[in-house]
């Protein structure tokens, strides 16, 4: 598949970008030249993935093909179903109709932790931005996909310290009231127990 311009698409240049450059759905290339849109896309430091109406993989970066553990051809037509949890196979059908009834650019998930599916078969924490596109008379949705894999471990490592924290404020206050009510020294009850 290629990312260029196709029918369909409005060009920079074309009357209705001229016209009213906000209603104006940009080109793909718009601004640069053609040839470099496959570097770009190559280039991008997350995963896109460029998914056809019929839930087909149509286009894969290097970061995907990295962050997924296949190798290009093996994404290339493969069925989407392939990067998700088997949990979510079936529900994520239903989504993904519902998303291109209402197609418009969003983030995916809500407030729900995405996981998508390794080819070794591990799952890794995942945020997916949404973009749909028309070309070649077809809609096709880009997906910009973010490994979180990082930033859930800095997530339970911050959890850890502030429950480790927790504790140790519980035991310093536990002592300090322990020192309002004895002598240190002597062990007896301080006057503030009279």
């Amino acid at each position: 598949m290629s990312l260029h311009p196709g029918p369909g698409m409005v060009d920079s240049d074309s009357d209705a970008a001229r016209q009213d450059p906000v209603q104006a759905t940009p080109g793909p290339a718009r601004g640069v030249v053609p040839e470099l849109v496959g570097e770009i896309l190559e280039s991008l430091p997350v995963a896109v993935l460029v998914i056809d109406a019929g839930q087909r993989i149509r286009e894969v970066n290097r970061e995907a093909c990295r962050l997924f553990g296949f190798r290009r051809e093996q994404l290339l037509d493969a069925p989407l179903e392939r990067l998700l949890p088997e949990r979510v196979r079936g529900a994520h059908a239903g989504w993904v109709r519902e998303f291109l009834r209402q197609a418009e650019p969003r983030a995916m998930g809500g407030n729900r932790d995405l996981l998508a599916q390794r080819a070794d078969g591990s799952v890794v924490p995942v945020e997916i931005a949404l973009n749909p596109i028309r070309g070649a008379g077809e809609l096709f949705v880009i997906a910009a996909v973010l490994d979180l894999t990082a930033r859930k471990a800095l997530e339970q490592r911050v959890l850890a310290d502030k429950a480790e924290l927790e504790q140790q404020v519980r035991e310093r206050t536990a002592e300090l009231e322990r020192l309002t009510r004895e002598d240190p020294l002597t062990g007896l009850a301080t006057r503030r127990e009279f």
